[in-house]
């Protein structure tokens, strides 16, 4: 992918690009966020202040992909639609959350401001119970 942005480069940055003639963008970059490349990449890390690996490392990971181009967009077609429909489930679950935090503060406030009674509380929870 060509870009006009600017952007600026820190020493141990690489830049990572598909060979277009040999494997897809967008399957390059599924595999890269895979867990078997990353423990690749765990696997020959050095330490020093924090986790670096060599220019030289990279070159010879593993990156396993298909031959055929066809295969490969279908590939990344599916994952494009699997991402897709768990970024929505995962919207979904923190609107929720969000929903439930602001229902809990409501209560919480009634029963600050005597709205509601917690005595009636109990007699509920433990019809609940039986």
């Amino acid at each position: 992918m060509k870009t006009n942005d600017v952007f600026g480069i820190w020493s141990p940055l690489a830049i990572i690009r598909a060979n277009n003639d040999r494997i897809h963008y967008k399957n390059l970059f599924y595999v890269i966020q895979s867990k078997c490349f990353k423990i690749q990449v765990e696997n020959y890390w050095s330490f020093g202040t924090q986790p670096n690996i060599g220019m030289g490392t990279l070159e010879h990971l593993f990156i396993p992909y298909s031959t055929h181009d066809l295969e490969q967009k279908t590939i990344a077609q599916f994952l494009d639609a699997k991402v897709s429909e768990l970024d929505r489930t995962i919207n979904l679950v923190y609107e929720q959350i969000d929903k439930l935090k602001q229902a809990k503060q409501a209560l919480i406030s009634e029963v600050v401001t005597g709205k509601i009674d917690l005595r009636d509380w109990e007699i509920i929870v433990k019809e609940v119970e039986q």
